[in-house]
């Protein structure tokens, strides 16, 4: 229908998140659990914040489906915060 939509990949656990066991309740005291289940996690938990969100009327973009490790929304307008200057 020619509306824009963002496919967020979560991707926890890879190089730059190597302590995610310590900071994120996803783990849960796991000895060990892969990237890509915590990934699954994290998706969840994100788009079932941003649903109860919306559906409260907090400026969030509209949440449209989670699947695996994937959430899409719709585009939110603003600006990248590399861009934001005081």
């Amino acid at each position: 229908n020619g509306e824009t939509v963002i496919i967020k990949l979560h991707r926890l656990g890879r190089v730059s998140f190597r302590a995610i066991k310590e900071k994120r309740d996803y783990h849960q005291g796991r000895a060990s659990a892969s990237w890509l289940y915590l990934s699954r996690l994290a998706a969840i938990k994100e788009f079932a914040f941003m649903k109860a969100l919306y559906e409260h009327k907090f400026p969030v973009p509209t949440p449209i489906d989670q699947n695996r490790h994937c959430c899409i929304m719709s585009l939110a307008s603003g600006y990248p915060l590399v861009q934001v200057r005081r």
